[in-house]
């Protein structure tokens, strides 16, 4: 018995074809947001280790920014007593400030954070949909 292979395709559009500087064809995913071709494949392999490691850092940012996000629900933890919590609250204070005020407080919590939220998750996914290509073709 003969069993066909089975894609599961996430992508809604037809794959993009993309042609390099050496005249190939690749065929790319259709949810792409940047294209970077480069001719070294040790530096392709290097750049996209990079966007890697920039992923799982904003993945980490993310869980500290929820973390500090949960704690301001309970009005007696103070973040500045120091520990564990203090460092989250330093870790995440740049970040937070830029959305501090731009939305109004319900129940004493700035909304404006989940603006933060929503960026994140943006960026996130901007740098997952980047594809980095070879000379030879290969995705990396």
């Amino acid at each position: 018995m003969l069993e066909a292979p089975t894609t599961l395709l996430l992508t809604s559009g037809l794959p993009i074809q993309h042609v390099l500087g050496s005249g190939k064809i690749v065929d790319l995913p259709s949810d792409i947001t940047f294209i970077c071709e480069l001719s070294n494949a040790v530096l392709a392999r290097y750049l996209a280790l990079t966007k890697y490691v920039a992923i799982d850092v904003i993945r980490v940012f993310g869980f500290f920014y929820m973390l500090r996000f949960t704690i301001q629900f309970f009005g007696h933890i103070n973040p500045y007593d120091g520990g564990f919590i203090e460092t989250i609250y330093t870790f995440t204070e740049p970040y937070t400030r830029l959305f501090l005020g731009f939305l109004p407080c319900i129940y004493g919590l700035d909304m404006g954070l989940i603006v933060g939220f929503f960026v994140l998750d943006r960026v996130e996914t901007l740098v997952t949909k980047i594809v980095i290509l070879d000379i030879t073709g290969k995705l990396y």
